[in-house]
């Protein structure tokens, strides 16, 4: 019977250890992101699956980006930038976890995927509500705009 009890944990540990990164990663708020320095819009770029939208952001706190960190996370890690289009507009999220060895405080690069040309508004995505989240709705930031081009292969 003791047996069975150790065989039943180590599946256990080994199933949570098998779960991806980002199944416990946790979405930020915008006041967050002005916490630890705030957050800027680098020039999209295009790779193999689509347009990316690097940005600067440094969730430990260690970088004044917009504005000067009032919050220090040494333990968290950026483990990515969710992102949306919905037309012209374009929503990010960043989502962090606990840092583990080889994960960085900044953020990897949004991905777009395929966008036509022209100019896009991005916003900062406020956190949805939920049945914990019982103040207000927190209205959404706009970060900038960003203009998408034609490559000179006619890709976009």
């Amino acid at each position: 019977m003791r047996l069975f009890r150790y065989v039943e944990i180590a599946a256990i540990v080994i199933a949570f250890a098998a779960c991806p990164v980002n199944s416990f990663a946790k979405p930020q708020d915008f006041g967050f992101i002005q916490s630890v320095g705030g957050i800027k819009l680098k020039s999209p770029t295009r790779s193999l699956k689509g347009w990316e939208l690097p940005v600067e952001i440094n969730v430990a706190g260690l970088k004044t980006v917009t504005t000067p960190p009032s919050l220090v996370n040494s333990g968290l890690a950026c483990e990515k930038v969710g992102a949306r289009v919905d037309g012209e507009t374009i929503w990010i999220q960043v989502h962090t976890g606990t840092a583990k060895p080889g994960q960085s405080a900044d953020c990897p690069a949004a991905m777009l995927g395929n966008l036509d040309p022209g100019y896009y508004h991005v916003f900062y995505e406020a956190s949805p509500r939920d049945s914990l989240n019982s103040g207000p709705a927190q209205p959404a930031t706009e970060i900038g705009t960003i203009m998408i081009v034609a490559t000179d292969n006619g890709l976009y």
